[in-house]
This record gives C-alpha cells, sequence and structure tokens, in this order.
C-alpha cells in the first residue's frame, strides 16, 4: 500500500476527525516549543519537566526497542501525565515505526484515542 493509499485510508476512516488529529499534533508540536526555554533548546526537550501541565487526555506511545527514548523513560513520563492518560508499549518498535511494527492496531488503537477525546463511543 503507498503512502497516498495509506493517507486516504486514514483520511476516509477518521472523517472528521482528521482535522481534529491534525490540530492536536500541531498543538502539542507548538507547546513543546513553546515550552522550552531558547537555552532548553540546545541540550534538548525534556517532556517530563512539561507534562505534567498538560490539561486534556494524553496517549504516549512508546517502541520497546527505542533507543532515543527507552522503555522507562516513557514509563516515567506516563506516571508523571496527569489523568486521563494511556500508555501503549508497542513490542519491537524503535522511535517512529509504530505502524510498521503494528499497523491495525495502531490505527484501532489511535482512532479509539481520538474518538473517546471527541466524546465518541471509541
Amino acid at each position: 500500500m503507498t503512502k497516498q493509499t495509506k493517507r486516504k485510508r486514514l483520511l476516509l476512516t477518521l472523517g472528521a476527525l482528521a482535522v481534529v488529529a491534525v490540530a492536536v499534533v500541531c498543538a502539542v508540536l507548538w507547546m513543546g516549543s513553546a515550552l522550552a526555554a531558547p537555552a532548553q533548546c540546545d541540550v534538548g526537550l525534556r517532556p517530563i519537566d512539561h507534562i505534567r501541565h498538560v490539561q486534556c487526555p494524553v496517549l504516549i506511545v512508546a517502541g520497546t526497542d527505542d533507543m532515543r527514548t527507552t522503555i522507562q523513560e516513557s514509563r516515567d513520563l506516563y506516571g508523571a501525565t496527569p489523568e486521563p492518560k494511556d500508555l501503549w508499549e508497542v513490542a519491537g518498535a524503535a522511535h517512529v515505526d509504530f505502524h510498521r511494527h503494528a499497523g491495525v492496531e495502531y490505527e484501532k488503537r489511535i482512532l479509539a484515542f481520538l474518538s473517546r477525546c471527541m466524546g465518541r463511543n471509541g
């Protein structure tokens, strides 16, 4: 399946949630950059220092083979996150390859999370 086909499939599945999903991702990226002081940006972001201020549902997806953010760091981040929150550990995944390791399950979990956040049954 091509990247464009996957994108179309996801948009068809998400429907109206597609716009919300993009907005959520943009908001999270903006929030992360807004919270980090310029001096901190040079040494890297530390989401664990800021996650306690998040006031929305959080889904942390972590790869068990991630070398950038270890599974223990992801668990610590989850522990510092206020409710409501979910943690999903993807066996064998690294930093950004969740869909490759758990394609259908990845889509189900992400869509269910977004549906719950939007007040739909997930």
